[in-house]
């Protein structure tokens, strides 16, 4: 996978979580939070989810726990973003819609 596609994947999967999060304080954690999960709502290769979201992880935008699962008996790797992910992930969302708005505003 080249760099630029790295780029947009990770970008999906911060949004993603943006949209998705939720606090893991209860007992038991949502499916959509599973790379399993992620990856089929992404329409994405898990394997290639798992790569980048380690790397997330590393960079700490994105923090992973093992946590008991809705649906599942045993715990699942969950993740969720950390507060410097949500701020980076609400820059992201910002930025597309205001090129959204100047690209309304130039075909007026």
């Amino acid at each position: 996978m080249d760099e630029r596609k790295m780029q947009e994947l990770s970008e999906k999967i911060l949004v993603y979580l943006l949209e998705n999060q939720t606090t893991l304080e209860s007992y038991e954690a949502p499916d959509k939070l599973t790379t399993t999960s992620m990856a089929r709502r992404l329409k994405e290769n898990p394997n290639r989810l798992s790569v980048l979201l380690n790397k997330l992880v590393q960079k700490r935008l994105v923090h992973s726990e093992e946590h008991f699962v809705v649906g599942y008996s045993t715990k699942k790797e969950v993740y969720s973003l950390t507060p410097y992910g949500v701020s980076l992930a609400k820059a992201m969302v910002s930025h597309k819609k205001d090129e959204k708005e100047s690209d309304k505003s130039n075909n007026n």
